[in-house]
């Protein structure tokens, strides 16, 4: 849930994401300082928007920052995966109907939760190379929903590192384009 921004923190997220767009590179990127701080463009034929804010825990506090993207794909994806990390709670309501899937690598499995309608093309595209990329990441609270023209990617941080969010959207980006390939 997204708290009301003190102007600091609105400035901070805004300079992130700044930082996120020179990383990737976005190409036209466009941001947005209210009513949430949010840069847009296009990452190789992947348009996205991301929104940052603050996370909210107990009792109201602050605990960190959140990271929301949605990424429109350049064409229809045919299914649904569902990927988080296994430490991150979920609600079940929106995975309910997926099939768990297991890869080749076991310490993927062991550390992150990968649902899918399609358990075959799920397989084909996390492959032991993207797994041991996905592993090598250091953050570890994200999870991604692919799901017909949309991506949902979120991110959670204790401290911002805009460097490491890029990292993960690329990461993202190259599995959505996998996906995509296997799925037509």
């Amino acid at each position: 849930m997204i708290l009301f921004l003190s102007p600091a923190k609105k400035r901070a997220l805004l300079e992130t994401l700044h930082h996120i767009a020179e990383y990737l590179p976005l190409k036209e990127a466009v941001f947005q300082k209210f009513p949430i701080p949010t840069a847009a463009g296009d990452y190789f034929g992947f348009q996205l928007i991301v929104e940052g804010g603050v996370k909210k825990e107990k009792r109201n506090k602050e605990e960190g920052f959140r990271f929301l993207t949605t990424i429109e794909l350049p064409k229809r994806f045919k299914g649904r995966i569902f990927l988080q990390n296994e430490r991150r709670k979920t609600s079940l309501k929106p995975i309910a109907g997926l099939k768990l899937v297991h890869t080749s690598v076991k310490k993927f499995d062991e550390q992150f939760l990968l649902l899918a309608d399609d358990e075959e093309l799920a397989g084909s595209v996390f492959q032991p190379y993207l797994c041991e990329k996905i592993i090598s990441i250091p953050e570890t609270h994200w999870q991604l929903d692919v799901h017909r023209k949309e991506a949902h990617f979120e991110v959670w941080q204790a401290f911002l590192n805009a460097k490491n969010i890029a990292e993960l959207l690329r990461l993202v980006v190259e599995t959505l384009n996998a996906a995509l390939v296997r799925s037509s």
